[in-house]
């Protein structure tokens, strides 16, 4: 018996496999920071440390990837029409939500994707080198306000307090966050499909990730050193995100590309996996599950669990948490061709007639 799953025309699972992996990194980062759990195994402390941001960085590269998906074929082929009206809605209405949700989830990202789905929407016919260069110049405008503005300064419910919040020194500010969906823009356009294309981006992110990697230990070691002179420029070489700097912008974007295709290597070589199967399930129904995560964070904490202990057991938290993701999105795309809250925003912003027929469902033969 083997596993089959309807899918639209030309897309590749893959990139529902990298979204799954991005749920499990968003996870176990909520999971740490609302925990408090910042003590504990060494290894661990590493891995948390390592994936910081990175989640997140691969979301909004894949929303980017996913903006081009739906409106080219190829890097030269553009559609003759772009519907732009469904992509503006549902902008508006991520913006809505995340703000909702900020009044008991203050690591919100809905909010923040929202505007750069805004702002980049008329970007869409826009080449790939310009897409690219636009990347760099949100990373540029990034560095000008970090030398102007105090990041450290919290912003205020004023309308100026907002504006630093949404593009200067929010979790997730647009200057330079949007640079990763520019990039997923123009990673979108690629025929990853292709092995050859494929192995050509997974080579040269890889190398680009190795390289900003070796930065960051440079700029950590002459932090405490002082070997070679850099003084506060030590700084711009790190790859941590808070606050977001050029070389955190480069490693997470070669991540998330080498991520998208290794996910799509394997989708190709095992898709009929039961296991690939439930990762591709898990990244369709992503936006429920980033909900419902923020539920099982939230409930045990009101209640007085799970606060101050240390890593081991946010991670054992946050491994179930995935697990049951798993299991729950397996189970209803057997069963849906939509996640509960991905039908109520398509029928909202794709006025259908119906998404809960069971075409398109998971199915097994």
């Amino acid at each position: 018996m083997s596993n089959a799953i309807d899918m639209p025309s030309g897309r590749l699972p893959g990139y529902d496999v990298a979204r799954a992996i991005a749920v499990l990194g968003m996870i176990m980062v909520d999971v740490r920071h609302e925990m408090l759990a910042y003590h504990g195994s060494s290894l661990l402390r590493w891995l948390f440390d390592g994936i910081e941001g990175k989640a997140a960085a691969l979301f909004v590269l894949l929303a980017g990837a996913g903006l081009s998906l739906r409106s080219h074929q190829r890097d030269e082929d553009y559609e003759p029409t772009i519907d732009y009206r469904p992509l503006v809605e549902r902008a508006l209405l991520l913006i809505a939500l995340g703000l909702l949700l900020l009044h008991l989830w203050e690591y919100d990202i809905l909010h923040f994707h929202g505007v750069y789905l805004l702002l980049a929407i008329p970007l869409l016919r826009a080449p790939s080198r310009a897409l690219w260069l636009l990347a760099v110049a949100a990373v540029w405008i990034a560095m000008v306000l970090a030398g102007e503005l105090d990041w450290a300064v919290r912003p205020t419910l004023t309308p100026g307090g907002v504006v630093r919040h949404v593009f200067f020194n929010g979790l997730y500010p647009v200057f330079p966050w949007i640079a990763f969906l520019l990039v997923g823009m123009a990673i979108g356009r690629l025929e990853l499909g292709e092995r050859r294309v494929r192995r050509r981006a997974l080579a040269i992110a890889v190398a680009v990730a190795l390289l900003a990697f070796g930065l960051d230990t440079l700029g950590r070691h002459e932090r405490q050193h002082q070997l070679l002179g850099l003084g506060g420029y030590a700084d711009w070489l790190l790859t941590w995100p808070r606050a977001p700097r050029p070389f955190f912008i480069v490693s997470g974007s070669a991540i998330a590309v080498a991520t998208i295709c290794g996910c799509i290597e394997l989708s190709q070589r095992r898709g009929h996996s039961r296991r690939v199967l439930a990762l591709v399930a898990t990244g369709q129904l992503a936006f429920t599950i980033y909900f419902l995560h923020v539920v099982a964070i939230l409930v045990p904490l009101e209640h007085g669990f799970l606060r101050g202990e240390p890593l081991e057991l946010a991670f054992a938290y946050a491994v179930a948490c995935y697990g049951a993701a798993l299991a729950f999105a397996l189970w209803w795309r057997h069963r849906w061709r939509h996640g509960p809250l991905e039908g109520l925003l398509r029928q909202v912003t794709a006025r259908e007639r119906s998404v809960t027929t069971s075409h398109g469902r998971l199915r097994e033969q």
